[in-house]
């Protein structure tokens, strides 16, 4: 039993169902269309205070009105996750573009599932290490004093 898997798996499937739910809103009532990456640029970015490289989409599409714009997606990486001339579903709404692919969803759904599996398993060991018990006996004898 390692009480840092347990709060990792914990936190792991709380961002994974965080995800899922944000991707749920954010794609829900938007104009749903395909776009293609026009051009992949990089850009300094600060994350949890440190200072990274990430490579950003910029995306040309059709709205709903068929005006044809180019923005740039905000999903970034240190290595470039989508390249030029890739075809990249999105949902777009009062001028944002969020990705939503389906490839989106199942890795949001993987990472929950992850998180969840080692939690689970965790506890699991908890529960097979008859710290339970003790924790038991020692709230009964609590009871007793008081």
């Amino acid at each position: 039993m390692d009480v840092f898997l347990l709060v990792f798996g914990l936190a792991l499937f709380c961002v994974g169902v965080y995800w899922l739910i944000t991707d749920y809103y954010q794609t829900k009532y938007r104009y749903h269309t395909t776009g293609k990456v026009i051009a992949v640029k990089g850009k300094w970015s600060v994350s949890s205070g440190k200072l990274t490289y990430l490579y950003f989409p910029t995306v040309q599409f059709s709205d709903q009105d068929g005006v044809i714009l180019e923005q740039r997606l905000d999903i970034g990486g240190s290595i470039p996750l989508f390249y030029k001339g890739q075809s990249v579903k999105i949902a777009y709404h009062n001028g944002k573009i969020h990705p939503a692919g389906i490839g989106w969803k199942i890795f949001y759904a993987v990472v929950a599932l992850a998180g969840f599996g080692v939690f689970s398993y965790q506890l699991l060991l908890i529960h097979d290490s008859g710290i339970l018990q003790a924790i038991d006996r020692c709230w009964q004898i609590i009871q007793l004093i008081f």
